[in-house]
C-alpha cells in the first residue's frame, strides 16, 4: 500500500510543476496497480487529496498599511501583492498556480477510484459502489472549488457561452479532451456526479475526511445555492441538518462554555484536532511559493478593517474573541488599537473549505427566508447563535421582519461566521448581482499606500496563469 501511495505522490508532484495535461499520462504499471478494495478505499485517506490552495486575498474584511503592503511587496510577494490589489495578472511566466494545478493533481487518484474500484478483486458490489461515490463526489468537488476561481460566477443567462474549467474524467491524456467547457456544462455536470452517487455513500463517516450521507447532501445543497436555485437547495440542506441532529459527534462548539462572561477572557481555546463543527475536511492553505503567511495573513500584517468589524458584530458577540479561522476558529485573541485604527490578529491560517455544521446551518436559514419561511429560518439562526452568544440575544432581532431583511441578516451571519477565513469571497462571487447586497460593494476598495483599486466585476474570475497557458495554447484566456 506505501508502495502504491507512494508511486501516486510522485506523479501528482510532477503533475503540479505543469498543468493539467502532461501529468496525467503517468500511470502505476504491473504489481504497482491498486487491485484489492482496501487498495482503493486507502487512496481516499491521503491527507493531500483533502488539502487546497488558494488565495484569499478577495474578502473585504481585509486591509495592510502602507508599510505592510511594501514589506510584502519588497520582500517578492508578487503573486500576493497583486491579488490583494484585485490586478488581472498575478501570475508571472514561471509562476504555478496552486487553484489550477491542486485540484487537477488530485483529479488523478480520484479516476484511477472511479474508473477502476468495480473491478477490485475482492468486496461487494454495494462496498465498491460506495468507494466509488466518495471518490465520484470528490472530483466533482474539487471541479466546483476550481470553477470559483476560473469560471464566472454562475449567470443562468450567460452560463451557457461563459467560459470555465475542464472536465477531467480520465487518467490518461490519451483521447481526452482537456478544452475549458462552460460554466452551464460544468455545473450540470457536478449536480450529475453528485445527485447520482448520493445513494451510495455511506450512512455514518468513517474519517472526518471521507464523505458520507449528510455531508454529501450538504455539498449538492451547496452547488445549488451557489447558483441562486434557493428552492433546489433546500431539500438537501434540510436533509444534511436532519441527519447530523441525531449525531453526537457533530455538534456545535459552544463559545458560552469557552470565554469568562464577566471579563470577555478566554477561558479555553477549541480543540481543532478534533473539531466537531467539521463535518467534511478540505482544509485551505496558502501556497508555499507566495509567502501569504508572513504577509497578508501573518503575524506582522494581520489586519482586519475596523468599519466592517463595526458594522457586522455586536459586542456580545463572543466570535470577536475568536474570530473564524483555522478549521472554522482562529487560535488568537483579536484587539484594537483606536491609534493605529485597525485591528490585529495573530493567527495562523487554515480553514475549512469542505462542509461544516454552521455552513449549512446558515445555508438552510438563507434558503428558508428566500422562499418565505421566516419564522423556521429565525429558529436556526437561533440554534446557531446560541452558541455564539449569550443565549439570551441569540434571537434574531426585532426589527428584522421582512424576507428582504431576513436574507441580509443570514448573509451577514455567514460573514461574521466566516471572518478572516478567506470563505466570503464566494459570498462575494455569488451576491455581486444580487440587488439586496449592492451596499456590500462600499468595502470593496484597497490601496497601496498611494493608489486606490477597486474590484470589478471581471476580476471575480482570475486569468489562467501563463504556466498553464502554454500547455494549452488553444485555451481563450478570461478577461
Amino acid at each position: 500500500m506505501k508502495k502504491i501511495l507512494s508511486l501516486l505522490v510522485s506523479a501528482i508532484m510532477i503533475g503540479s510543476i505543469t498543468g493539467c495535461s502532461d501529468y496525467l499520462d503517468i500511470k502505476p504499471r504491473g504489481y504497482d496497480v491498486p487491485h484489492k478494495l482496501s487498495h482503493y478505499e486507502g487512496l481516499l485517506y491521503g491527507a493531500e487529496l483533502n488539502s487546497l490552495w488558494t488565495y484569499h486575498y478577495g474578502t473585504f474584511e481585509h486591509t495592510i498599511d502602507e508599510s505592510g503592503f511594501s514589506s510584502f511587496y519588497i520582500n517578492e510577494r508578487y503573486n500576493a501583492s497583486k491579488a490583494f490589489l484585485w490586478q488581472a495578472d498575478i501570475f508571472r511566466a514561471d509562476d504555478q498556480c496552486p487553484e489550477w494545478n491542486t485540484p487537477c493533481s488530485r483529479f488523478y487518484t480520484y479516476n484511477v477510484i472511479v474508473n477502476e474500484v468495480m473491478k477490485a478483486e475482492d468486496g461487494t458490489e454495494s462496498q465498491k459502489m460506495a468507494v466509488q461515490a466518495e471518490a465520484r463526489f470528490m472530483r466533482a468537488w474539487f471541479t466546483y472549488m476550481m470553477a470559483q476561481f476560473f469560471g464566472k460566477p454562475y449567470d443562468p443567462a450567460t452560463s451557457v457561452t461563459d467560459l470555465c474549467v475542464p472536465i477531467i474524467t480520465e487518467s490518461s491524456t490519451v483521447g481526452t479532451d482537456f478544452s475549458r467547457r462552460t460554466v452551464k456544462e460544468v455545473y450540470e455536470y457536478i449536480i450529475n456526479e453528485m445527485t447520482e452517487s448520493l445513494p451510495y455513500l455511506p450512512k455514518r463517516p468513517a474519517h472526518s475526511k471521507r464523505i458520507f450521507h449528510a455531508a454529501g447532501n450538504a455539498m449538492l445543497g451547496k452547488v445549488y445555492w451557489m447558483m441562486g436555485n434557493y428552492n433546489k437547495a433546500l431539500p438537501y440542506l434540510e436533509s444534511a441538518k436532519s441527519i447530523l441532529s441525531s449525531d453526537n459527534n457533530k455538534v456545535f462548539i459552544n463559545l458560552n462554555e469557552k470565554i469568562d462572561t464577566e471579563s470577555g477572557d478566554i477561558l479555553d481555546y477549541p480543540n481543532l484536532s478534533l473539531n466537531p463543527e467539521n463535518v467534511f475536511e478540505v482544509l485551505s492553505m496558502p501556497n508555499l511559493f507566495s509567502a501569504l503567511a508572513p504577509m497578508i495573513y501573518g503575524v506582522a500584517h494581520r489586519t482586519f478593517r475596523p468599519d466592517v468589524i463595526h458594522k457586522y458584530f455586536d459586542a456580545s458577540d463572543y466570535r470577536l474573541a475568536f474570530f473564524s479561522g483555522v478549521d472554522s476558529w482562529m487560535s488568537a485573541y483579536a484587539s484594537f488599537d483606536p491609534q493605529e485604527r485597525y485591528y490585529t490578529n495573530m493567527t495562523t491560517m487554515t480553514a475549512n473549505e469542505g462542509i461544516t455544521i454552521p455552513d449549512i446551518y446558515l445555508m438552510y436559514a438563507e434558503c428558508l427566508a428566500r422562499v418565505g419561511e421566516l419564522g423556521k429560518a429565525k429558529q436556526v439562526l437561533y440554534e446557531l447563535r446560541s452558541n455564539r452568544m449569550p443565549v439570551e440575544q441569540a434571537n434574531v432581532p426585532s426589527s428584522v421582519s421582512t424576507k428582504d431583511d431576513l436574507v441580509k441578516f443570514t448573509v451577514a451571519e455567514r460573514i461574521r461566521e466566516n471572518f478572516g477565513t478567506g470563505i466570503t469571497w464566494y459570498d462575494m462571487r455569488r451576491l455581486w448581482n444580487d440587488p439586496l447586497f449592492q451596499d456590500m460593494k462600499q468595502y470593496y476598495t484597497r490601496t497601496d499606500g498611494t493608489n486606490t483599486y477597486t474590484l470589478t466585476k471581471e476580476r471575480l474570475t482570475l486569468r489562467i496563469p501563463p504556466s498553464v497557458m502554454v500547455w494549452n495554447p488553444k485555451y481563450i484566456q478570461n478577461e
